[in-house]
């Protein structure tokens, strides 16, 4: 038998209280050992309700009781059918009604044991850390997805803006090549026409051969020039008004795409922090009271004060109940042991997997999974690279220098067109030509002007403080670590 010692300790008992040769010897020693299969019946099934206790199990202290109390109610109908028709003598009496009593306390005070409702509570604790586990895994895996999402759309807006600054330098270049040499030579051949006119009117006026000129032929030679400067100019200004037109367009439309790319941006940024991250957050503020209220700590003292109750009952029992005791204790405490293991293997498993993420301070490597940081600071990096702000600043200044240039440039059949005309004549041209080349200078700066405040927006818009500041994760950090 497992708990035997107890049945030794009585025969030994009754061998002192009555002869063994007495005929009621061996009656009552049957009655022990009969009782001792009642009694190890009973504690076995004390122990099997503790080892076989699984998550979710209620009511096991009600059950615990009852089959206590049912043994002591088995006891009492067994000692009292073997004494009924027998006579005892008064120390065999004495011994009897000391067994019958020291097994009843010895049911009642296990059968009062928490012991399984702390074994219970340290089970409850498991199922809700394996419910967390579950939980938490199925948790971050959606916050992973859903927050990869919204990287992956963001991380777009950034890919498309680096390939908008690539269209925006190549096309800077090519448009500002193609408007300069549109104005130039549509200008230069408006004014050879022009020079070609002026000299056939001048030559009309005067002979072709004359090296002095008098002052009425000088004054009908300057109106003839006049007359022919500037003509129809506002008309070859207005034709080309359509190229930089397109050219601001243009500007218009990297402008509005840059404001759509950094406007999506934000937004994507807003559903991350207001849903995902503000979520996330809220699942770490649920771990830390869960942690609070279940922690391991607390298991542990759930535990030890189920081992508690038995020790605390093995020391009330007398004799080699004792011994009895301390081997259903041992039963027990292996069970009640294996449950604490499994706590404690769930408990570091839980460790292993969210420290860092939902418990713990954030880790480097939970943020980056999270906000992405590096990646995005490498991609920014690369839109920086490209220079678009300082290429925006060189088209600034060639375009507004490219002014003069264009004009002298253009104007130089206006020049060459008196170059064998008189002294006088040459002198009246040149003033005439003065006069000209400033209002192309008005009418043209006055074009360029357009695409130049166009190109001070764009320059505006694309200055690296400000795309680091419309394209920035710090204040994902910042909501993640509570700042």
């Amino acid at each position: 038998m497992a708990f035997d010692r107890r049945l030794e300790e009585l025969r030994t008992q009754l061998a002192a209280a009555m002869p063994a040769d007495d005929p009621r010897h061996a009656t009552i020693a049957k009655a022990l050992v009969s009782y001792a299969e009642l009694r190890n019946a009973a504690l076995d099934d004390l122990v099997a309700l503790i080892d076989e206790l699984s998550v979710g199990a209620t009511g096991t202290q009600a059950r615990w009781l009852e089959r206590a109390d049912r043994a002591r109610a088995e006891l009492d109908r067994h000692f009292g059918d073997c004494a009924k028709d027998l006579l005892m003598p008064a120390p065999l009496q004495m011994f009897w009604f000391m067994v019958v009593e020291h097994e009843r306390a010895f049911f009642k005070g296990l059968g009062g044991a928490r012991t399984p409702q702390y074994v219970e509570d340290l089970l409850r604790y498991q199922g809700v850390l394996a419910r967390m586990i579950a939980d938490l895994q199925t948790n971050w895996n959606d916050l992973l997805s859903a927050n990869g999402s919204l990287v992956t759309e963001q991380a777009g807006q950034v890919q498309q803006l680096d390939r908008l600054l690539q269209d925006l330098i190549r096309d800077l270049e090519a448009q500002h090549r193609a408007i300069v040499s549109e104005y130039a030579d549509r200008l230069q051949d408006w004014m050879k026409e022009k020079a070609e006119q002026i000299r056939n009117a001048v030559r009309a006026k005067i002979d072709d051969k004359a090296t002095d000129i008098g002052e009425g032929i000088l004054k009908l030679a300057v109106a003839a020039i006049k007359e022919k400067l500037p003509g129809n100019a506002d008309k070859v200004f207005d034709d080309l008004a359509p190229y930089v037109q397109i050219y601001v367009g243009k500007l218009a439309a990297f402008s509005g795409g840059y404001r759509a790319l950094a406007s999506e941006y934000q937004r994507l940024m807003s559903i991350e922090k207001g849903g995902v991250l503000t979520m996330f957050k809220s699942t770490r503020t649920q771990v830390a009271e869960y942690e609070k209220n279940n922690n391991l700590t607390t298991a542990q003292i759930t535990h030890d004060e189920a081992k508690r109750f038995l020790n605390e009952w093995a020391y009330g029992a007398v004799g080699a109940q004792r011994d009895d005791a301390a081997e259903f204790n041992t039963r027990v405490f292996a069970a009640i042991d294996r449950h604490w293991r499994t706590m404690r293997e769930m408990a570091d498993q839980f460790a292993s997997r969210f420290a860092g993420v939902f418990t713990a301070p954030l880790t480097n490597d939970t943020l980056e999974t999270l906000t992405a940081k590096y990646m995005f600071r490498q991609a920014i990096d690369n839109v920086e690279w490209r220079g678009a702000a300082a290429r925006v600043d060189d088209e600034i200044d060639a375009l507004a220098e490219s002014v003069p240039g264009l004009v002298d440039k253009a104007s130089y059949p206006l020049e060459s067109m008196s170059i064998d005309w008189p002294k006088e004549l040459r002198e009246a041209a040149s003033l005439s030509n003065v006069e000209f080349v400033t209002f192309a200078r008005e009418q043209l700066k006055s074009q360029i002007d357009g695409a130049l405040h166009e190109l001070a927006e764009l320059r505006r818009q694309l200055d690296p403080a400000r795309i680091e500041a419309e394209f920035n994760r710090e204040e994902l950090d910042r909501l993640l670590n509570g700042n």
